[in-house]
């Protein structure tokens, strides 16, 4: 009877299901940042100034600063080598995701625990955005990833549970 009311005591909670919903979550993640690469070259057009200028009021940087200037020249005229660092770094982003994502998927216990730790691996930054005023954004990207890691610690529980009965 005991194990009768352990198998129904998480009814409601469908772990295959909710890891593929990381999955796709991940590769949503993984595909972002690959168009964004992409999109790198619409860099070198007009818009940049108005992009980054947009950039500098969302992140509440003080044009009177310095940081803003040196951030702008920096993207402004981007050398070959920078170029192709940011996209060598989107494109290995990219890969990591995508890998992730199809191990979570089809269930690879492996994958659950890259997944764990790189979504704890960015709760303190937004933490350090919630309390830096940047509430909208702080709180949802701390919400999803708190959803992240209930979802694949729940799994990971239940693997480690089936496999030391």
């Amino acid at each position: 009877m005991e194990e009768k009311v352990d198998n129904y005591r998480y009814f409601f909670i469908n772990t295959e299901n909710s890891v593929r919903l990381v999955a796709v979550f991940e590769f949503l993640k993984g595909l972002l940042v690959f168009l964004v690469g992409l999109g790198m070259i619409s860099f070198l057009e007009p818009s940049l100034m108005k992009f980054l200028n947009e950039i500098v009021s969302h992140f509440h940087l003080d044009p009177a600063k310095n940081t803003p200037d040196v951030i702008i020249v920096a993207l402004t005229n981007p050398t070959q080598s920078e170029l192709l660092m940011m996209g060598t770094c989107a494109l290995i982003y990219t890969f990591m995701r995508i890998v992730e994502a199809f191990g979570l998927w089809f269930q690879y216990e492996w994958a659950q625990w890259l997944g764990l730790s790189t979504a704890f691996i960015y709760i303190p930054f937004e933490i350090v955005e919630i309390i830096q005023g940047n509430k909208g954004f702080g709180f949802s990207f701390l919400f999803i990833n708190i959803f992240v890691i209930a979802i694949l610690s729940f799994s990971l529980w239940k693997k480690v549970k089936l496999r030391y009965k």
